[in-house]
């Protein structure tokens, strides 16, 4: 499991990253053949160890988001957001999948709950992605 809940853990992570190059290649051979919500969860997994979009995780964070691009509209609402808030936490340039995602959360809002709101609301404003749909459908929440 990337993400440990000891600070002590998380610091050792990022401090020798070098020692993920192995889950870095395996999970690369794996991203065509993952269902959405698999993309999801290596997407926040990814994010909350802090593996930013930079060095050799831009590779992995391209191939994820390209394959989850294909498949946006077989996302559940929760897998939706968390995909935008990894994709924003980590940095990625995502300003296509977010156009995309931004139509494909919209029927869903309903089925998310006010955390999963709060998080497609920080994801798309912390990017400064502009959604001017997504933002007056979620005005009405």
């Amino acid at each position: 499991k990337l993400v440990r809940f000891d600070f002590k853990e998380r610091c050792w992570l990022r401090a020798n990253i070098h020692s993920l190059s192995p889950v870095r290649v395996q999970t690369m051979r794996m991203l065509g053949m993952q269902p959405p919500r698999s993309l999801s969860n290596t997407a926040h997994g990814l994010a909350s160890a802090g593996l930013q979009y930079r060095g050799p995780w831009v590779e992995v964070w391209d191939n994820l988001l390209g394959h989850a691009m294909d498949k946006t509209s077989k996302f559940e609402a929760q897998n939706l957001a968390n995909l935008v808030w990894a994709s924003a936490t980590a940095g990625c340039n995502a300003s296509e999948l977010f156009d995309r995602i931004a139509i494909d959360v919209i029927p869903k809002l309903s089925e998310h709950s006010p955390q999963g709101i709060a998080n497609v609301a920080w994801a798309y404003a912390s990017s400064g992605h502009d959604a001017p749909e997504l933002f007056a459908a979620l005005a009405k929440e």
